[in-house]
């Protein structure tokens, strides 16, 4: 466990150490191809994700190997959450191979209000932010349901992360047409 610990904070502080040091210099942190340096800080940041990506992976697959203390329901959640989050971080994989996040537009476009999301053309962001969020979202949905509901059920968990999966994949899909969020 400290093992892992340290290696997602080593990654996750070495991706937001670029991306601010990117924002302080009033420059783009992703697909910046203006300067050798900026190719080399997109570069660094794309290798130290997917390392996390990797361990993220082996995570998960210890949670289906060993024995834990966990409630078959809240063990559910921990990995799925953790799968969700592996294919939401494919799904940014698919916003470098293409080199962009907007398909059928411009990257650089105004998008939604505080997000910034494309309103004009497809945008793989969305996806990828709700991929990655699921480590979040689906323990919040268990708690929730537990807390309120008094359910505590594996299958209502899967249920709830298919549907999760189902919501992102088809944004991911839409965005990929080239179709804006809204609409």
């Amino acid at each position: 466990v400290a093992r892992i610990s340290f290696y997602l904070m080593l990654c996750m502080a070495v991706e937001t150490f670029f991306i601010d040091l990117q924002a302080a210099r009033g420059v783009a942190s992703h697909f910046n191809h203006t300067s050798i340096f900026n190719e080399i800080v997109y570069a660094v940041m794309g290798v130290f994700i997917l390392f996390n990506t990797g361990v993220v992976s082996y995570t998960a697959y210890q949670f289906f190997k060993q024995s834990t203390e966990l409630s078959q329901a809240m063990l559910w959640v921990v990995r799925l959450g953790l799968i969700l989050f592996v294919i939401g971080s494919l799904e940014g994989g698919v916003m470098s191979g293409l080199d962009k996040h907007s398909v059928g537009a411009p990257d650089d476009v105004v998008g939604l209000f505080f997000l910034n999301w494309n309103t004009q053309g497809g945008d793989l962001r969305i996806a990828h932010f709700m991929g990655i969020h699921a480590l979040q979202v689906i323990p919040l949905f268990a708690y929730l349901v537990e807390r309120y509901f008094k359910l505590s059920s594996v299958s209502l968990v899967m249920a709830f992360a298919l549907l999760y999966f189902l919501a992102f994949n088809l944004l991911f899909v839409q965005a990929l047409k080239g179709l804006s969020l809204l609409g």
